[in-house]
């Protein structure tokens, strides 16, 4: 809480209601010491710049400087490796019972290992981008399944008013070890719409439903399961039951691709009148799902029945029924 007086070492957040300059008159700062909690903390800085690549922390090594951010107002947090007078810095301390920072240090601190460039070759890349943040994930042969630093990165706190859309551990990059699957919690305590990136071939899913680049997805409020997969090959061309069925929103469309080919997959009504294409393109082997959520090609809702899905794929066709009930 504040208590009137600025202290040294501590930082502020201000919330002018316009712009305005601001004059703060006293002795300046040359160091100071401060008790810091586990988690995001808020400091100030010395009079006289000071690095920041291995913060003097009592336990040694409590600070991670790779974390440590200054806020542009109005454009965004950047990341800086020296405390610059006059301004504030969110640092992140990884010890769980906090710690001591001695600014500047008295004695040398720890220096921690960071990833150098050309190091870092992720096997795939996904991303959920949304307004006002962006969740970074994938795989890495040297990333493990904890905190990676030089790799991962911790969600800076959301600003007062604002939601919170994190992974889970409060990263919002977060690379993990090589397993074959590899599952996040995405927690959103708002609604997010996000557009989908991915680089490498992976399947990424969402709460079951298998995303392609460049999909938007809506993220309501709560927590969703983020599942990644490396890519299997299957060995013949299926075509899966719709699941669920009978359905009443949406239902999932799965099929099988032994090899890159043309993909038709259409939905006929019991008098054989196509009413909606939910795939038409080249696409590569693998696994594939796709949603039909009811409406024909023109957006309008279909009535309730029974429909037929086709697949055509290369020399591949097969023709399963589901049934739509409102």
């Amino acid at each position: 809480p504040y208590s009137g007086l600025l202290e040294p070492g501590a930082g502020y957040a201000v919330y002018p209601p316009t712009a305005m300059d601001v004059t703060i008159s006293g002795a300046p700062v040359t160091s100071f010491e401060v008790t810091l909690e586990a988690g995001w903390n808020l400091i100030g800085a010395t009079w006289d710049d000071v690095p920041f690549t291995a913060p003097d922390t009592d336990p040694a090594g409590a600070i991670d400087p790779t974390q440590t951010r200054w806020y542009e107002c109005g454009v965004n947090y950047h990341y800086t490796d020296i405390l610059v007078h006059c301004r504030g810095h969110l640092v992140m301390v990884t010890e769980p019972t906090g710690c001591d920072l001695t600014v500047p240090g008295a004695r040398g601190g720890k220096v921690v290992y960071t990833v150098k460039d050309g190091q870092f070759d992720p096997l795939f890349t996904g991303r959920l981008v949304s307004d006002t943040r962006t969740l970074t994930f994938g795989a890495a042969d040297i990333a493990t399944n904890n905190f990676d630093r030089g790799i991962d990165s911790y969600a800076i706190p959301a600003h007062v008013g604002q939601s919170e859309f994190v992974l889970d551990g409060g990263y919002d990059v977060d690379y993990r070890n090589t397993d074959s699957k590899i599952e996040w919690t995405v927690n959103a305590t708002s609604s997010y719409s996000a557009t989908f990136e991915v680089e490498g071939d992976w399947v990424v899913s969402l709460d079951g439903i298998e995303l392609s680049d460049g999909d938007v997805i809506e993220i309501a409020p709560g927590s969703h399961k983020l599942v990644a997969d490396r890519v299997a090959i299957p060995e013949a061309f299926a075509l899966g039951q719709n699941l669920p069925n009978p359905f009443n929103a949406a239902t999932a469309i799965k099929y099988e691709l032994p090899t890159n080919t043309r993909v038709s997959l259409e939905v006929y009504s019991v008098l054989g009148q196509k009413v909606a294409t939910l795939v038409n393109g080249d696409q590569e082997a693998g696994y594939r799902t796709v949603v039909w959520d009811g409406n024909d090609d023109e957006g309008r809702p279909v009535p309730s029945g029974i429909y037929f899905y086709k697949i055509s794929a290369g020399d591949f066709s097969a023709t399963r029924k589901m049934t739509l009930m409102k």
